[in-house]
């Protein structure tokens, strides 16, 4: 039987790795063929367009991949959530502990907190 969520998640990562393949070849471009100077002078434009993009497609792939890990949640338990509970994924830890939620917590406040992590340190980089 097949896993929907699985091949969607993998799916997922498969066109956010695509992506960024894609702008990191017309970063690469741009730095190289299309700009009229040193391509170190491209590439130390951290608030381009491009770098922000790429640093997107980075967070929402380390996003996904964190929760294909760690994380799920059902829709009967969470329905007004429903965005949330298809990337939370704790269920193996929250079956092996005896479905005990209290385990789950901390997994889930460091996942969101990496997350957070990445966005503001990216924030800050382009400021």
């Amino acid at each position: 039987m097949l896993n929907i969520k699985m091949i969607a998640a993998c799916l997922l990562m498969f066109v956010i790795a695509s992506l960024d393949v894609a702008f990191h070849l017309r970063h690469n471009l741009e730095a190289f063929i299309w700009y009229n100077g040193p391509a170190i002078e491209n590439f130390n434009k951290t608030s381009s367009w491009i770098n922000v993009v790429k640093m997107g497609c980075y967070v929402a792939q380390t996003f996904v991949g964190d929760s294909i890990l760690v994380c799920k949640m059902s829709l009967e338990l969470h329905p007004r959530i429903k965005f949330v509970s298809m990337m939370l994924k704790l269920f193996r830890c929250w079956v092996i502990y005896n479905r005990n939620w209290f385990v789950i917590v901390i997994p889930i406040v460091l996942w969101l907190g990496t997350t957070g992590n990445k966005i503001s340190w990216h924030l800050a980089i382009t400021n």
